[in-house]
């Protein structure tokens, strides 16, 4: 009886790490569909029986850029005041700028879905060797093949006809205690960004105001704002490049109905391309203006 308890509790071992071996080279494969912490599924591999609970993005861990081209130093980042040209196809660019200690092992998952929870766009896989495409409920996850210690990771998106699109990421920074790892490690990290279709809030912000104009353009020390508000509302204007990173509050008041008229000074800023974002009453618009 001793003799079969002792076979039973080393084949039951065996077992457990059979699995847990096959649960590390899964993962270090390609990440199961389904784990970018979406509104379709609200998981990511940071749960019971995959890896430690997941915590959210640490900011200037990710460095996201998306661009007509392989994305540069020069790219705008893939933030929410970048807005896509319908029907477009992008590079995305996903970097990971945190390193591990030991035995380094990274990994990245990465959905885009609409306000219905549908498939916004299309992922294309550029890079073969590093990156690959699995699905589940008709949502197409882009991520990592083949974990390494590489972390750089390429490839493209078609942008849908209209819509405001969410990308949900999350991401794997492993110190793995055994190369390669035998058992799901590393701290899972997660994110989002929504962007709009160029033009978004014309249709919603009509209902809030009329005859909008940003000028001039291009501009040297001042920017005007001017439109006619159809009732009053909290109103708030803010400059940003076209990396995503937030310039000048230009304006945050509470204004009444009517001819609104503001010229703000711009004086400091470098020259460069630049986007006025105007928020009423919580429907948005965005105009590219250049200062010279």
């Amino acid at each position: 009886m001793k003799k079969n308890y002792l076979l039973l509790v080393t084949f039951l071992v065996a077992a457990i790490t059979i699995l847990n071996v096959q649960r590390a080279s899964s993962n270090i494969s390609s990440p199961e569909a389904g784990n970018t912490g979406n509104a379709v599924t609200n998981e990511t591999c940071g749960k019971s029986g995959c890896h430690p609970a997941g915590q959210a993005s640490v900011a200037g861990d990710v460095t996201m850029k998306i661009d007509a081209s392989i994305p540069s130093g020069t790219s705008p980042n893939l933030t929410s005041s970048f807005t896509y040209v319908p029907n477009t196809t992008y590079y995305i660019s996903f970097v990971i700028n945190s390193s591990a200690s030991t035995n380094p092992y990274y990994g990245f998952q990465m959905s885009a879905i609409n306000n219905s929870n549908a498939q916004a766009g299309t992922f294309i896989t550029t890079d073969n060797t590093h990156t690959k495409i699995n699905s589940l409920s008709s949502i197409n996850y882009m991520g990592h093949k083949g974990a390494s210690s590489f972390k750089n990771w390429i490839f493209k998106w078609t942008a849908p006809a209209t819509g405001a699109v969410k990308f949900n990421y999350a991401y794997n920074v492993c110190s793995a205690s055994a190369v390669p790892p035998t058992v799901p490690e590393g701290n899972i990290f997660f994110g989002a960004v929504t962007i709009q279709p160029q033009g978004v809030g014309i249709n919603d912000i009509s209902t809030k105001l009329s005859d909008l104009t940003v000028f001039p353009n291009p501009i040297s020390n001042e920017v005007g704002v001017t439109f006619n508000l159809k009732e009053t509302a909290d109103v708030q204007a803010q400059l940003y490049s076209l990396s995503g990173e937030l310039v000048s509050e230009l304006m945050n008041e509470n204004i009444s109905s009517g001819i609104c008229n503001r010229v703000f000074n711009v004086n400091n800023i470098p020259q460069g391309i630049y986007m006025v974002k105007l928020n009423v009453g919580g429907a948005t618009i965005v105009k590219k203006i250049v200062k010279q």
